[in-house]
């Protein structure tokens, strides 16, 4: 899909952590969600997370937008099993 091209070019053109790459995982997470890829979603806003602690302070409002959609897709996915 389009979608991950767009990373896999990022990811050759970025350094492995920035935090533009970060937030194309976090904003194909959305998409996957909206589709309700809840698994996919939810390892994309995983991997925007573990990229953004690394550049941002813990204090900031993305990483904590980011941690509220983790634990929405953990609740959705724990009551479709």
């Amino acid at each position: 899909p389009f979608n991950e091209r767009a990373i896999e070019i990022q990811r050759n053109t970025l350094p492995e952590n920035h935090p533009a790459l970060a937030f194309s995982y976090n904003n194909i997470a959305g998409l996957y969600y909206q589709m309700q890829q809840y698994q996919k979603a939810l390892s994309h806003f995983e991997r925007a997370q573990t990229m953004l602690r690394l550049s941002l302070p813990a204090s900031h409002p993305n990483l904590r937008i980011i941690r509220q959609s983790i634990e929405l897709l953990r609740k959705k996915l724990s009551t479709n099993i």
